[in-house]
């Protein structure tokens, strides 16, 4: 009967100009079959494929943990993992997802999967508790561990299946981390080990074993940091504050959203197309960097917390929201709908090196099961817009050069002498 609502719902709100529709609930383990549960995260790699979890308790103190996987865009999920109890998914391209859990004693483990959950490896350490996790790409993450107020946060770095201790954090808390790269992060700290709401910024160029003060404001509380490059970085926070650098943290100009919400996540795509969204509902985007914002319409309307947004490649995005009786629910979103992204899943076959890039990247093919003995490689901007073309005879090594094209985010779409696509991927330079 929902998803009938849904079709009717989605109907209206395009004939509305709707900008975001309701596109599906996660409910499933709040049942009586399974009993009282809730939900923990979730993450997608493009418009059909992702991954949530949800924790279902058996009596008063016996949890089970289950992970969801949908390969065709939420019309079905099928449990891909089982333990104690989730925490967070996070994915990093072009197939990797990392998922945070607790083993039987009830510690942190990082499990890690790159074949969508049908083989999974676990990466113990020393972690109790993992507040905060960065994947700059899928070999490499950095973790936060932290027991509690009054007690030193810690941070770790992973390559691989091994792990690394890399600093400890003296005098203040850990909140948002990014890592743009191996090297290159940011996170935001509050003033003192006695509080959690953060008011700075610190950077390193090190790879976390040295920081240095990038921003401070004692009247923003920072609840979220993006980084579009290491040049371009965003922070979001309550009373709608946004901030934005575009010099690699070294100076901050604030961005005026004309709206008071509480901003719990930022998404930008280029210099001009971003969101960032909030509490109450509000979803606010922007086409010229942040100089001006337009509420997005939300059908049917929700005032619960938007406390979450993906991008879906090629062509759509997601919003979590927990709705008025603090259910999640996902809305989806074509910010470049009518631009004729095909809808195709990037191919573990092939890979970008490296991603991002800024001036030279290599395009591999690492076999011939794709059936590409010659064709083109197209480079299609966020508008649709195909802005490069470069042959392919007979190679299975492609050279994307830079040339002119602008820092941002673009897709490749590899088409075979037959002119079919057969794999469409991500590209970032910086």
């Amino acid at each position: 009967m929902k998803k009938l609502m849904m079709v009717l719902l989605i109907l209206i709100g395009m004939s509305a100009n709707a900008q975001w529709n309701y596109y599906c609930d996660f409910y499933q383990g709040f049942n009586n079959v399974f009993g009282p549960g809730y939900f923990n995260d979730v993450a997608f790699s493009s418009q059909d494929t992702g991954m949530y979890s949800f924790t279902v308790q058996h009596g008063s103190h016996n949890y089970t943990d289950s992970l969801q996987l949908t390969t065709n865009g939420a019309n079905s999920w099928n449990a891909v993992f089982q333990n104690y109890g989730g925490v967070n998914i996070y994915y990093s391209p072009p197939n990797t997802f990392f998922y945070i859990s607790l083993d039987f004693n009830l510690d942190d483990v990082i499990y890690k999967t790159i074949d969508f959950g049908t083989n999974w490896t676990a990466i113990n350490g020393p972690w109790d508790y993992i507040t905060e996790f960065s994947t700059p790409d899928s070999s490499t993450f950095f973790l936060i561990k932290d027991l509690g107020l009054q007690i030193v946060p810690s941070l770790y770095r992973g390559i691989n299946n091994s792990w690394t201790f890399i600093d400890s954090f003296y005098t203040y808390k850990a909140g948002s981390m990014c890592f743009l790269d191996s090297t290159n992060g940011f996170l935001a700290v509050s003033d003192s080990l006695g509080s959690y709401t953060c008011h700075s910024i610190i950077k390193t160029l090190t790879g976390g074993t040295s920081w240095t003060n990038s921003f401070h404001d004692s009247s923003f509380n920072i609840n979220k940091l993006f980084f579009l490059s290491v040049s371009k970085g965003f922070a979001v926070g309550d009373s709608g504050k946004v901030v934005k650098t575009l010099d690699s943290g070294s100076t901050w100009q604030y961005i005026n959203t004309n709206y008071s919400n509480s901003l719990n996540d930022v998404l930008f795509f280029d210099d001009t197309l971003g969101y960032v969204v909030g509490n109450t509902g509000l979803i606010l985007k922007t086409i010229d960097g942040g100089s001006s914002w337009q509420q997005e319409i939300l059908t049917p309307p929700d005032t619960g917390n938007v406390i979450k947004i993906m991008n879906a490649p090629p062509g759509s995005i997601y919003a979590l929201i927990n709705d008025i009786y603090n259910y999640p629910e996902l809305y989806i979103s074509y910010p470049h709908s009518g631009v004729g992204i095909p809808q195709i899943s990037p191919q573990p076959s092939i890979s970008l090196f490296p991603n991002p890039f800024s001036t030279t990247a290599t395009l591999s093919i690492r076999n011939y099961e794709l059936g590409i003995r010659s064709g083109e490689v197209q480079i299609i901007n966020l508008l649709g817009q195909e802005v490069k073309t470069i042959p392919i005879i007979n190679q299975n090594e492609i050279t994307i050069n830079r040339d002119n094209l602008a820092e941002g985010m673009y897709f490749y779409k590899i088409i075979n002498q037959n002119k079919e696509t057969v794999a469409v991927g991500k590209m970032v330079i910086e």
